[in-house]
């Protein structure tokens, strides 16, 4: 899978995926996101509600070390969190394979369909 081509000047690739986290602060679980790309530096969201500048959450995802993130930019639903610490190479590996929205699409089978 390859990685989204932009024009913007970014510190790192981004990888489309398509998995379910949690936003939380001071150990409360406060909203239900869906991450669509991430890099080793951030991830883009799509939040329940428009998310303010600089807050800071831990981002939670099955699998992985919560990862301490803030809010770059929000546009409505969607938001970019930067993490404070980047993520190792083979976790961002991990998740990039286990969720990319391609990798989903291939393994879904119709029900009554013939494996």
């Amino acid at each position: 899978m390859a990685p989204f081509t932009v024009s913007e000047n970014r510190r790192e690739q981004r990888w489309p995926v398509c998995v379910s986290g949690v936003l939380s602060s001071n150990n409360k679980k406060l909203y239900n996101i869906v991450l669509t790309d991430i890099s080793r530096t951030g991830c883009r969201i799509q939040s329940p509600i428009s998310l303010a500048l600089n807050r800071h959450f831990m981002l939670e995802i099955d699998g992985i070390k919560a990862v301490d993130s803030e809010v770059m930019w929000s546009t409505g639903a969607l938001a970019g969190l930067n993490f404070e610490a980047a993520l190792d190479a083979d976790t961002l590996d991990r998740i990039v394979r286990e969720n990319s929205p391609q990798m989903r699409s291939m393994s879904f089978r119709f029900p009554g369909s013939v494996e």
